[in-house]
């Protein structure tokens, strides 16, 4: 496809015109300073920055369309994708919109309570759960968090603070 050759082939003019690995430390540096807060929370197990990259991993699946309406009232939208509250921010972003963005992730996920008790585990908008026997039984708990960031290698932020 012509087009798109054209479109990378751009892209990636733009990027070698610019200081993009200066772009990118001053962007994982502002993720850093901004979503430490996110480590002292109970909801939160993990912060984690690589790059242009900032996690924020919940101990529990992310109640999304709580998360996002307190994002929302903060002026920032939210990635959630199963346990983590993610953003890749563009590399012209500036230092403020980085922290709006930074204390708008951190502020949702502090505004949304920890779940007092247990709830069953949904796999695919169905109930999962354990047979045992002819009864059903739901599970203790179900690790959905193998293959994201966590397993990518991503230093953790809280690892680093102690």
């Amino acid at each position: 496809n012509p087009l798109a050759c054209a479109i990378a082939s751009a892209n990636l003019d733009l990027l070698a015109s610019r200081d993009t690995p200066g772009e990118v430390a001053r962007i994982e540096g502002g993720l850093n300073a901004g979503l430490e807060r996110a480590a002292s929370l109970t909801s939160v197990a993990d912060v984690r920055v690589l790059g242009a990259v900032g996690v924020i991993q919940l101990r529990e699946p992310v109640r999304v369309v709580a998360v996002t309406a307190a994002a929302l009232d903060r002026g920032v939208w939210v990635r959630p994708f199963r346990d983590l509250v993610y953003t890749m921010p563009p590399y012209v972003t500036s230092q403020d919109d980085l922290a709006t963005l930074t204390a708008g992730l951190v502020g949702a996920v502090e505004a949304v309570p920890v779940r007092t008790r247990p709830r069953r585990a949904a796999a695919h908008g169905m109930l999962a759960v354990r047979r045992s026997g002819s009864e059903a039984q739901p599970p203790e708990a179900f690790d959905l968090t193998t293959s994201t960031a966590s397993s990518a290698g991503m230093p953790s932020t809280r690892a680093r603070s102690r």
